[in-house]
């Protein structure tokens, strides 16, 4: 059998071509932060709008079945009635500056009303008129009047109107004509019962201001001693200081930007200079011109002047043929190369003269830049700290004001307090009755649209949270997103699954030799593409592809791969090292009994255990006939010149090798090669599976190409389309 035996292609074969990107590989490592971007949320509900939609239609039904039984069996009639707190001697006495404590007064009455009439000792009186126990609502506690009782707490709602000396009584009932009968019934015996106790109010509420007036005089006396023995501790006023600290940061300030403008002209000089030779090395005007004028420069230039102008008048007398002008060719011709000599060391001398002296500036001024940040965190620092005792001065002088403002409230309702006493005292705290309550024209609940709006929001809601609930419990690789943001590696490809390729070739193995024109074998190809520009192929001549468990597709990517790469012009070696489950041989029946088990056995030649296929540039070895003792071969020194001879043979060698996960064999097999592939089947291998894989190789310093996904399903459009 004819084995190549060409030498490895040149840096310029292995190079990609111009205008392409290369991909490179993430590095190894720990797996990403796992942000959530927009268009990962976008892509979460097309891959789950099913569930969006059947969860959030379910819910809708669901919703509009509970408001229809709602309106039907429990519907609700408000009964509402206003009361408001008022007494006439207030605004006949007060006068019109006093219009606003009064009114602050009357507020304060009605919020201490409001709880008083939802207490137990009005409701008991309720239930027990005869007119309440004759509603449908009382009879249905069966006489029960505990649970009347209770539930007679609860559904009532007493509240005071902010801003209002009004009070708001609301009850509901099934029935709209008893709502009204049962509020008025509580208004009628509240109204009765608080006229006769009206008076007591106001000599404590008089107490009470009295006490108030007492702790605000004592408060603002501890205040103004506080503020004086904080402003007899500055020596200095503090808006001064502030005034001085501001005006030194400011100049910390604009020195840093001089020298921030300094250090960016420095590193872009630096950035045009740094990987750059003397040779390719372009130098400024001065630079140019101290070469230029150089002494040895120009006596090296005016020599080979003179030597070409002697040449010039010899060859008048002598003729360009005469032997002894080429004397003078030569010397010219070494004039030339001692000057270009000259000139190069002059250019070198320069070129580092000129590095250096930018990375002394580039030092210098960073550590000018580093003090000036110092003074300005010390600057700041004490900036913070006036700052914030010009916060506590200016905070205790608000809180001053706000007790002296307060203590002046305090008094004038201690005066309106006391002409009030005297007035209620001879006419009465009254409370009366604004509006009484009617039968209501609509009923309160439920309110269908509102209702039925909200359930469509939730319900859609919920939807949506489900699905993102399903998606963060799928713990499985099923997209480009999923790899790059749970492994941190770099992707290679994907492959659609078979059956969204439209030319649906008939067998997955040969697609790229027999559908070239498929949506697979353009997959495939572009998996060769970014495998290329990962590394250079002369230090990439040798791979791996491996995966999680068995069934993930490893064999197929491996063949299709190797003969993409075939067919793109260059000597491809697809090895079967899967000891335990081989697979080319059902694939190429044609390979011989021995392969790379004999190979590595020593038992076999290369030119024995190869065959070559049908696709131009692609040959293959089997497994061979597998030896009990494989393991003991692959740990041993004779794989790694076994995988360096092929290497030289053959432009890439491929390594179809076992599950990374279940044998030890694709461990070993990874530390002897330049790079591995993981195959990762879309839906089935999950993310702990890559990381542990990623992991386990990374141990053994075993350099990752990236990861090929498989089966990938269309979602939304398609995969490719």
């Amino acid at each position: 059998m004819n084995v190549p035996n060409n030498p490895p292609v040149s840096a310029a074969r292995a190079m990609p071509a111009s205008g392409i990107v290369p991909v490179r590989p993430r590095p190894t490592g720990a797996p990403g932060s796992g942000t959530i971007t927009a268009n990962d949320i976008w892509r979460i509900i097309r891959r789950r709008a099913w569930v969006i939609v059947i969860t959030s239609m379910i819910l809708m039904f669901l919703g509009v079945g509970i408001n229809i039984a709602w309106l039907k069996l429990w519907p609700s009639w408000e009964g509402r009635a206003i009361l408001q707190v008022e007494s006439p001697g207030i605004q006949e006495t007060a006068g019109i500056q006093r219009q606003q404590p009064a009114a602050n007064l009357l507020e304060m009455f009605a919020r201490a009303e409001a709880p008083r009439i939802k207490s137990r000792y009005y409701a008991s009186k309720v239930l027990g008129d005869p007119e309440v126990q004759k509603t449908k609502w009382y009879k249905k506690y069966k006489n029960n009047f505990n649970a009347a009782l209770i539930a007679f707490e609860e559904e009532l709602s007493v509240s005071h109107n902010r801003l209002t000396p009004q009070i708001r009584v609301v009850f509901h009932t099934k029935d709209p004509d008893e709502a009204p009968r049962i509020v008025n019934t509580l208004t009628r015996i509240y109204l009765e019962h608080r006229r006769q106790e009206a008076k007591e109010d106001l000599d404590q509420t008089l107490i009470s201001l009295r006490k108030q007036e007492t702790d605000l005089e004592m408060e603002l006396e501890r205040r103004n001693i506080e503020i004086g023995k904080f402003v007899s501790a500055e020596k200095i006023p503090l808006m001064a200081r502030q005034t001085e600290v501001e005006t030194l940061l400011a100049q910390y300030a604009e020195a840093q930007g001089n020298l921030q403008m300094v250090l960016r002209s420095v590193d872009t000089a630096l950035l045009t200079i740094e990987g750059r030779t003397a040779a390719n090395w372009t130098p400024d005007a001065n630079s140019q011109a101290r070469i230029d004028t150089d002494p040895i420069v120009q006596n090296l230039r005016q020599y080979l002047l003179n030597l070409e102008e002697e040449r010039e008048a010899q060859s008048k007398r002598l003729g360009y043929e005469h032997p002894f002008m080429k004397r003078f060719d030569d010397r010219i011709l070494i004039g030339r190369r001692d000057r270009d000599e000259e000139m190069a060391k002059l250019r070198q001398q320069i070129f580092a003269e000129t590095l250096n002296s930018l990375h002394q500036a580039k030092s210098g001024n960073e550590e000018t830049l580093l003090e000036i940040e110092g003074k300005i965190k010390e600057i700041r620092d004490k900036q913070d700290l006036l700052n914030t005792k010009i916060l506590m001065y200016q905070n205790m002088e608000a809180n001053k004001e706000r007790l002296r403002e307060s203590l002046k409230a305090v008094r004038e309702m201690i005066n309106n307090t006391k002409v009030t006493l005297e007035k209620t005292k001879k006419r009465g705290m009254q409370v009366r009755e604004v509006s009484g309550a009617i039968r209501a024209p609509e009923r309160s609940s439920p309110n269908l649209v509102i209702n039925l709006i909200a359930t469509f929001f939730l319900s859609l809601m919920v939807g949506v949270g489900l699905a993102f609930l399903l998606e963060f419990m799928d713990k499985s690789l099923r997209s480009s997103q999923d790899i790059r943001r749970h492994t941190n590696l770099s992707l290679l490809g994907s492959i659609p699954n078979l059956e969204e390729d439209e030319a649906n070739p008939a067998d997955m193995y040969s697609v790229v030799t027999h559908a070239p024109h498929s949506l697979l074998a353009e997959a495939f190809r572009q998996i060769r593409t970014n495998i290329m520009f990962s590394c250079r192929m002369r230090k990439c001549r040798s791979m791996l592809i491996t995966s999680a468990a068995p069934d993930d597709g490893r064999t197929c990517i491996a063949v299709n791969l190797a003969a993409s790469i075939a067919l793109s012009g260059k000597k491809v070696l697809l090895i079967d090292a899967n000891f335990r489950k081989p697979a080319l041989k059902r694939l190429f029946p044609s390979l011989p009994d021995v392969g790379f088990a004999q190979l590595l056995a020593g038992k076999a030649s290369i030119e024995q255990a190869i065959a070559q296929s049908d696709t131009p540039g692609l040959w293959i070895m089997g497994n061979g006939q597998t030896l009990d003792h494989h393991s003991g071969l692959l740990g041993g020194s004779r794989l790694a010149e076994v995988i360096e001879q092929l290497s030289k043979q053959f432009d890439q060698v491929i390594l179809d090798g076992p599950p990374a996960l279940l044998s030890a064999d694709a461990l070993t097999l990874s530390g002897q090669v330049a790079g591995v592939v993981f195959v990762v089947r879309a839906g089935k291998n999950l993310r702990g599976e890559l990381n542990r894989m990623r992991d386990e190789i990374s141990k053994l310093n075993g350099h990752i190409h990236g990861v090929v996904l498989n089966a990938v399903e269309a979602v939304g459009g398609g995969y490719l389309r």
